[in-house]
């Protein structure tokens, strides 16, 4: 390996988080984008093909949830031991990460392709919307082998603190799949008209491309890939510490999708109106928090470099600095849909009830952007420094004790308004929680190292 492709365990703590978030924002920046982009391009084809989407989504998301936390688990693992300086340690656990990553996907893809018809159906897809869901999923599942390692693999390279490689893949893949979505959806030139499944091949073919350079970084340019294990014993071992960090994260990051898959179901009680919005307010989640999405995503490596050369005050720091600028940015972001937000929904849909809808969304839930930040913030510390129970039981404290009740109850007492509610309520409560926790696992964790 290229050692100390970037020493995060010294000098200025502030700008090194800003330019290591940098590339991942216009990395996440593009991902986000092309997650918006399928529901665009789904919404020309018509409100039933947003509305299966709509449905894949929590479903491409739980399945995302896990790939994450492979990456994270063997990012945390990753970081700590550069932080050491045994960089022979993060050849090894790279390696079986990515070993751990293929064999999850295969078993995952081959049940998910077999269960598409109940599972669809239990969340509510109709049989004017599941063509067009089947026609969809029956490609995506075969995304999964290129999704899942080049996530490990860009999680590995943030780890070494490497974040402009990690985001210029990710830039590159997703310019790909946007471009190619109308080009097959419509069957521009030689290519035949797909429609919705159009969009599944683009984003296979983008995928294929990002596996193939996440593969020649890690295997050729940082020599990162290796089979140089004392015998099979220590391979196992390995991949049972992945393991330790990464099923916890898995389940944490699994949650959320679970949850919209809920309320998804919900909203199927109000119409495939309250679904598509559903649907295209959670997409326009996902980029108005992509800033915070990125510095979590640094905030990992940077703490967990600082958690195995054992700088509490570095990691402190990092911290205060990181809710802050949670907060502001979310702030931002709440001013911009509050005077936007009617024509960002405009990007979604032209239908009248639609616009209303996902309007609805951006003017209700943009208030705890800020606050949702700095639970992500403090589940990231937790699993960076090896806690990822920890970080698990503030997403369960957050959707199933307080956001699944909120919302229900909402729902059935205020409708559509009340489901909105519901979450903005368990944001808050959950955020004042993660905080608190991560302050004082922090400072405790510091008096034992002192």
């Amino acid at each position: 390996m290229k050692s100390g492709k970037r020493d995060l365990t010294t000098g200025p703590i502030y700008s090194a988080l800003i330019k290591m978030a940098m590339p991942m924002v216009m990395g996440m920046l593009s991902v986000v984008a092309y997650n918006i982009a399928d529901a665009y391009f789904a919404a020309k084809l018509g409100v039933a093909q947003l509305a299966a989407i709509s449905f894949t989504f929590p479903v491409v998301m739980l399945v995302g949830s896990i790939a994450v936390g492979l990456g994270i688990g063997s990012s945390a693992l990753v970081s700590k031991a550069a932080g050491e300086k045994d960089f022979v340690k993060v050849a090894k656990i790279a390696s079986a990460a990515i070993a751990l990553s293929f064999m999850i996907v295969s078993v995952i893809s081959t049940i998910g392709l077999f269960t598409i018809k109940p599972l669809f159906s239990m969340l509510g897809a109709d049989e004017h919307v599941y063509p067009y869901v089947y026609q969809y999923m029956s490609v995506w599942y075969f995304v999964m082998y290129f999704l899942v390692v080049p996530m490990t693999g860009n999680g590995i390279l943030r780890a070494i603190g490497d974040a402009k490689t990690s985001g210029i893949i990710m830039s590159v893949g997703a310019i790909v799949n946007i471009g190619l979505n109308p080009v097959l959806m419509w069957g521009l030139g030689p290519f035949p008209e797909m429609g919705i499944r159009g969009l599944a091949v683009a984003t296979l073919v983008s995928r294929l491309i990002g596996f193939v350079a996440i593969w020649y970084i890690l295997g050729f340019r940082e020599k990162l890939i290796t089979i140089k294990f004392d015998g099979f014993a220590e391979l196992k071992h390995t991949w049972n510490n992945i393991l330790t960090m990464s099923v916890p994260t898995a389940l944490n990051n699994a949650i959320q999708p679970l949850f919209l898959g809920f309320l998804i179901k919900m909203a199927s009680d109000f119409g495939k109106d309250a679904v598509a919005a559903i649907g295209a307010g959670s997409r326009i989640d996902g980029l108005s928090m992509l800033i915070m999405m990125a510095l979590c995503s640094v905030f990992m490596p940077f703490v967990g470099q600082n958690w195995g050369a054992r700088n509490f005050d570095r990691i402190n720091k990092a911290k205060n600095f990181s809710f802050a600028f949670s907060m502001a940015i979310g702030l931002f972001s709440l001013l911009m849909l509050y005077l936007f937000g009617r024509h960002v929904a405009g990007i979604f849909s032209d239908e009248e009830n639609v616009l209303n809808l996902i309007e609805l969304y951006l003017l209700i839930i943009p208030i705890t952007y800020g606050m949702a930040g700095i639970s992500m913030i403090s589940s990231v510390g937790f699993n960076a420094v090896e806690m990822p129970f920890k970080a698990l039981n503030i997403s369960v404290i957050r959707v199933v004790f307080l956001a699944i009740p909120l919302t229900y109850i909402g729902s059935r007492l205020y409708g559509y308004e009340g489901l909105l509610y519901g979450i903005v309520a368990g944001n808050v409560i959950s955020s004042l929680i993660s905080a608190k926790w991560l302050n004082h696992t922090f400072n405790k964790l510091k008096l034992a190292h002192a």
